[in-house]
């Protein structure tokens, strides 16, 4: 999927995330009995310096990009209309999503 995403703008980008994260919560919906929301967190990995010794770059922690919050009956029923709308920049009503961070340098 990264490389996918390095060849759009960082909206489309973030758009595209956010509908595979809705298609994530309608997936697993079905499976949390009695639970109000389901919720998807992004994270992306941070890059550190590069490590002298093997000339990769080192770990930096994550990154948390956003949360996904939607009710499990939504979820359920009209998943791939919501991630439709996520993907075309749209965040219907019965979605929230709370961005928190920022996505990596392409």
């Amino acid at each position: 999927m990264a490389a996918a995403l390095n060849k759009q703008s960082a909206s489309q980008a973030l758009a595209t995330l956010e509908a595979k994260a809705m298609h994530i919560a309608g997936e697993h919906a079905g499976t949390l009995g009695d639970s109000a929301t389901i919720a998807v967190r992004v994270i992306s990995s941070k890059v550190g310096a590069v490590n002298p010794v093997y000339g990769t770059p080192t770990f930096a922690g994550i990154e948390k990009i956003f949360d996904l919050t939607v009710p499990i009956l939504s979820a359920k029923t009209q998943s791939a209309s919501l991630a439709q709308a996520l993907a075309k920049g749209f965040t219907p009503r019965a979605v929230t999503i709370t961005v928190t961070g920022k996505l990596p340098p392409m």
